[in-house]
């Protein structure tokens, strides 16, 4: 997908954004940039390249206590920058169950 292929509006922030890019389980966390973000995905740049990101999911931690994040889905490796797609949780499964 290039930059220009976007299905959603996305807001750029001057400078970048301070987030951290959290393992699935919590175990490590890499910080990070995000230069833009929409509903559906967003743009980040590794803070320290030497520090490589090999995961295909993680959680994106937006504020620094951690209560605002989303799972994400990289799509798109270049260098030290990130697209990735957010992955919406799956529903609940209703149960239909009586008790």
């Amino acid at each position: 997908m290039a930059y220009g292929d976007r299905k959603s509006t996305r807001v750029s922030f001057e400078g970048g954004l301070k987030s951290y890019i959290v393992g699935i389980d919590g175990s490590w966390r890499v910080a990070c940039s995000m230069s833009d973000i929409s509903q559906t995905g967003a743009r980040l740049t590794i803070t320290d390249p030497s520090i490589p990101v090999t995961h295909k999911e993680f959680f994106l931690a937006i504020s620094t206590s951690g209560a605002v994040h989303r799972r994400c889905e990289v799509i798109r490796r270049d260098g030290d920058q990130l697209g990735v797609r957010f992955v919406e949780a799956p529903p609940f499964a209703k149960n239909t169950a009586r008790r």
